[in-house]
């Protein structure tokens, strides 16, 4: 019952973002469409890739206590410097100046290393089972943290402060999956 309305609502989504971008000729529409239609060559993903390489590369440096938080800021310009050829030669036009890994995962792998890491997305994913498997009522929060987990497989939202609200959602799913139901004895 539950996969039925799942495919029920991505398939309504997957139409109504087809009409969307069939009727739309905005850049937002064009690039959107460049990405879901020829991803590897699309300019989100080429002027990613260079940042999540560095990223990579960053943390494998320090894989078990990560480099700190934002740390990427700082790191990114001084593999840059010391990789100048290489990266000229592998990535024309590449960003030299990043604040962030353009990934949630590779983020938290490059500021905290795989035991911080581990523990974010126990938290993350955490939540997320709880918003599922939690009353009906409160099945609303699995929708913002799916979509913004989705959404930060290209960026780094948490390197934001406005997008920590996702942490309250992601807390008051848990914190409801926590409270206890209500029972005969009036509780």
């Amino acid at each position: 019952r539950h996969l039925k309305q799942v495919i029920l609502v991505l398939l309504m989504c997957f139409c109504c973002g087809a009409v969307c971008l069939w009727k739309s000729s905005s850049p937002a529409a064009v690039r959107l469409a460049s990405a879901i239609t020829n991803p590897l060559d699309d300019p989100t993903f080429a002027t990613r890739r260079p940042i999540w390489d560095i990223g990579w590369e960053l943390f494998t440096r320090s894989p078990v206590i990560g480099h700190g938080y934002q740390s990427y800021q700082r790191l990114h310009p001084q593999y840059v410097a010391e990789h100048k050829a290489e990266m000229d030669l592998r990535y024309p036009g590449y960003e030299t100046s990043v604040k962030q890994a353009h990934n949630l995962v590779l983020g938290r792998l490059v500021e905290t290393g795989v035991p911080g890491a581990a523990a974010f997305f126990l938290f993350y994913c955490g939540a997320i089972a709880a918003a599922w498997r939690g009353p009906r009522e409160n099945r609303w929060l699995l929708a913002p943290l799916v979509f913004y987990l989705g959404m930060n497989m290209f960026d780094d939202g948490l390197f934001r402060m406005n997008d920590a609200f996702i942490l309250f959602v992601a807390g008051t799913a848990l914190g409801f999956a926590a409270r206890p139901a209500s029972g005969k004895d009036g509780s």
